[in-house]
């Protein structure tokens, strides 16, 4: 999604909150968490590091976005989809203590009936993901959507990506996208952790039926917003001067 529509409707709802921002009074919730669920342990990187990046145009031209995809592509043996922080080798499943723990911070009373359903599904789960144990279902089917349904790169007026890389690699994007901030082309936040995290939300397990939102750990995209903000904030002083 591109042409600067996301970044103008997020810049009223944060300026302007009372004005556009629409809360459901009647729901007494803080949002609709059905669905959603933490269930697997940070993913560990693989290669050596996960990168959280954020990337923005510093003149609304996309042309320096499909070259720093390229390069990326380059950079990383196998393209970007090889650098998925959502991999076999990475996931594992919560203890029951763990998953519980996470749950009930989606849940109200004890007793409520999402809390029993809540439970039910995770005994399930921790039976068919973490034990491996037969179920009613296709585990190894979904496991194996997983990492094709995860939401590591997007792009809505911004290049975001969570990636995991070699330390090799990661000095040579850095480096790259300095060279690009100095020429004045692009922003960019990069951060570097051990892991990533993932957040579901399933509606079924069939093909299309869930998603997975990742982020860096440690602060993730938060981090690298807050290196980006700095160069667009510096960039605006001197343009000042």
């Amino acid at each position: 999604i591109r042409g600067g529509g996301l970044s103008w409707a997020e810049g009223k709802i944060k300026g302007e909150p009372d004005r556009y921002c629409i809360v459901d009074e009647s729901s007494g919730t803080l949002g609709e968490l059905q669905g959603l669920s933490c269930r697997w342990q940070p993913l560990a990187s693989q290669k050596g590091s996960i990168v959280s990046l954020l990337i923005r145009s510093q003149n609304s031209d996309d042309h320096v976005i499909g070259e720093i995809l390229e390069k990326l592509d380059h950079v990383i043996e196998g393209k970007v989809p090889s650098a998925n922080p959502v991999s076999k080798g990475a996931m594992r499943y919560k203890t029951l203590g763990q998953t519980v723990k996470t749950e009930w911070k989606y849940v109200g009373k004890v007793f409520a009936k999402t809390t029993i359903n809540r439970t039910i599904s995770i005994l399930v789960s921790i039976w068919a993901f973490a034990k491996r144990w037969p179920a009613p279902f296709d585990v190894q089917g979904y496991v194996d959507q997983i990492p094709s349904h995860s939401d590591y790169r997007k792009f809505d007026d911004m290049l975001r990506m969570v990636l995991d890389c070699s330390p090799k690699q990661v000095n040579e994007i850095r480096n790259y996208l300095e060279g690009l901030h100095g020429e004045g082309k692009i922003y960019f936040g990069l951060h570097e952790s051990s892991h990533a995290l993932m957040t579901c939300m399933v509606g079924n397990l069939s093909e299309g039926g869930h998603i997975h939102f990742i982020d860096g750990g440690d602060g993730g995209y938060a981090i690298a917003a807050k290196y980006l903000k700095e160069q667009m904030n510096a960039s605006k002083e001197i343009k000042n001067l």
